[in-house]
């Protein structure tokens, strides 16, 4: 599963990847994956702390693993059952959101929009039964927030607005 929905979020981020120059939150421009901390203060503990994400989809989450990768920070928190993370990446548009909808699709996912929830909004499922992971992703202005999880729907559009707002 942990493969499965790892292989689903690169689909994402290579298929809606655009040029564009505005860095992730916090102003970092690293290069290539790291798990030691983005440069410029862009950080899972200021943008997205499992004191914040955890309790807003009813989770018990241990410290984020952090991930940076040119415009997208990613944050992996442990426990929680099924795999928890909440992306941020900048200088999305439009056109490359879209493109991580349809990569979304492409992947057999269940994709829905979401009307009316910040510029553009998506939520997909995976599984069945007990073992369902949902992801929540919208774009507002430059930025997309994306957050999967085990949780439901509504706490995890709840703390898609939250994170927004924090990086407001």
């Amino acid at each position: 599963m942990r493969r499965a929905s790892a292989a689903w979020a690169l689909a994402l981020v290579v298929a809606g990847c655009t040029g564009g120059q505005e860095p992730v939150p916090g102003g970092t421009t690293a290069a290539g994956p790291t798990s030691t901390g983005a440069a410029n203060g862009a950080n899972c503990a200021r943008f997205a702390p499992a004191d914040v994400v955890g309790p807003a989809l009813g989770l018990v989450l241990g410290n984020p693993r952090e991930f940076v990768d040119g415009q997208t920070l990613t944050c992996e928190y442990a426990r929680g059952g099924v795999e928890t993370e909440v992306r941020f990446r900048s200088g999305v548009d439009a056109e490359a959101f879209a493109g991580g909808r349809k990569a979304a699709e492409d992947d057999g996912l269940r994709v829905v929009d979401l009307p009316d929830f910040h510029e553009q909004a998506y939520a997909a499922t995976r599984g069945s039964g007990e073992v369902v992971q949902t992801s929540v992703v919208a774009r507002q202005g430059g930025l997309e927030v994306s957050v999967t999880s085990g949780a439901n729907e509504t706490s995890a559009r709840g703390l898609v607005t939250r994170l927004i707002e924090r990086r407001s």
